[in-house]
């Protein structure tokens, strides 16, 4: 929906525990739950988990961090603009090409610029990452 929700991927699957466990209390709690929720990651940074919440990956803490606070931000972006279809009749969502042409633009200075800015907000020191 926004332009730097690409960061999210192209779809974001859905977990649902109770497919292969049944009725549990919603919580990744051994090792056969965490594998087969990375099963629905597969190769994406993002999966919603039903009744609970999501899963992020990433390359790193940083990566990883830019990556759930723009499915946040996406998906409030999504829903602002779903309500407003209502009346528009129009909703268009980021081509497989728009995507693309984002994964080349997000790179390690993006989720770097996003940190320092973080850091500042929450009042704390910024480090940035060592240079190769």
């Amino acid at each position: 929906m926004a332009h730097v929700g690409a960061c999210i991927g192209r779809e974001v699957p859905v977990w649902d525990s109770r497919d292969r466990f049944g009725d549990t209390d919603l919580l990744v709690v051994n090792m056969s739950m965490g594998r087969d929720l990375v099963k629905t990651l597969g190769q994406g940074w993002t999966a919603l988990m039903r009744g609970h919440g999501c899963a992020v990956a990433g390359r790193n803490i940083r990566e990883t961090v830019f990556r759930a606070i723009q499915l946040d931000v996406n998906a409030r972006v999504q829903k602002e603009a779903l309500a407003m279809s209502q009346v528009t009749g129009r909703l268009t969502f980021m081509t497989d090409g728009e995507i693309a042409a984002w994964e080349k633009v997000l790179t390690p200075y993006s989720w770097e610029r996003a940190w320092e800015n973080w850091c500042k907000r929450a009042g704390r020191a910024y480090l940035p990452l060592p240079q190769d």
